[in-house]
């Protein structure tokens, strides 16, 4: 879930309802659903850098306050009994037989309530919530990641660089769609058995703070953060995904199970 900016004159081609849910198997279905600058589109594109996954989307209105566009976020139930933001995704399996699995709201989930409400719902789908931590320091992910003691929410702190071939220069993001794309291929590679960690992200040219990672040393900043339960992503020939812990606060679901 994330936002876009809806069509609001005729002459422009009619992309796709707010709170709209749409099944996504490609780029060029996402660009035609959100448009090609929307965040939600360059979160699919993250997705689809690394794997052919099918991706269930929502996206809420862009231009709110941010209060506003936590709440349109988060989602609900109208009136009509449609539901909006990411409560829409509890309809992926009715409407397309595609229960979503991996969830992500790349930025919001750094804020507490947004992550909050995707617990939940991960635990209402039987998945997995990738959340993004705030993206600053070490000691701010640890603080983050205290919040909560989910089986069902994996953490990654920091966010991604990538090259954006439209500004063409190097833009900072938000690491979950790139975890997710990640998840998925291995998923697809090896099954869903399998442990993401250590497996090569596709598509970043780096990350935006850098995280010391010297093999065998547990006390380099990967390491720490991995003992906090947080994932992060390090430089080992190539970048790299780095951890496999949930932040659950029972040490028998501390290791990610789908």
């Amino acid at each position: 879930c994330d936002v876009f900016t809806p069509s609001v004159a005729p002459e422009v081609v009619q992309l796709a309802a707010v709170n709209e849910l749409k099944m996504i198997t490609s780029e060029r279905e996402a660009i035609a659903a959100w448009g090609a600058d929307a965040p939600i589109t360059k979160a699919c594109q993250a997705i689809f850098a690394r794997a052919k996954a099918v991706i269930v989307g929502c996206g809420v209105a862009a231009g709110s306050t941010a209060a506003e566009l936590t709440s349109a976020v988060i989602g609900g139930v109208l009136a009509s009994g449609k539901r909006t933001g990411l409560q829409a995704l509890i309809d992926g399996k009715s409407l397309f037989n595609a229960q979503p699995r991996l969830l992500i709201a790349p930025k919001h989930s750094a804020t507490l309530a947004v992550a909050t409400a995707m617990d939940g719902l991960a635990a209402k789908l039987r998945a997995i919530a990738l959340v993004d931590g705030p993206g600053t320091t070490d000691e701010a992910a640890m603080a983050y990641a205290k919040n909560f003691g989910s089986k069902r929410i994996y953490l990654c702190d920091p966010g991604v660089q990538y090259w954006d071939t439209t500004t063409s220069k190097t833009i900072d993001a938000p690491a979950s769609a790139w975890v997710a794309g990640l998840f998925a291929w291995t998923d697809t590679e090896y099954g869903f058995w399998a442990s993401p960690s250590n497996k090569e992200f596709v598509g970043i040219t780096g990350t935006t703070r850098p995280v010391e990672y010297l093999a065998g040393d547990a006390t380099c900043r990967a390491n720490l953060l991995n003992n906090a339960n947080i994932a992060t992503i390090i430089r080992d020939d190539g970048y790299r995904l780095w951890g496999n812990r949930t932040l659950s606060s029972d040490a028998k679901w501390a290791f990610v199970t789908r």
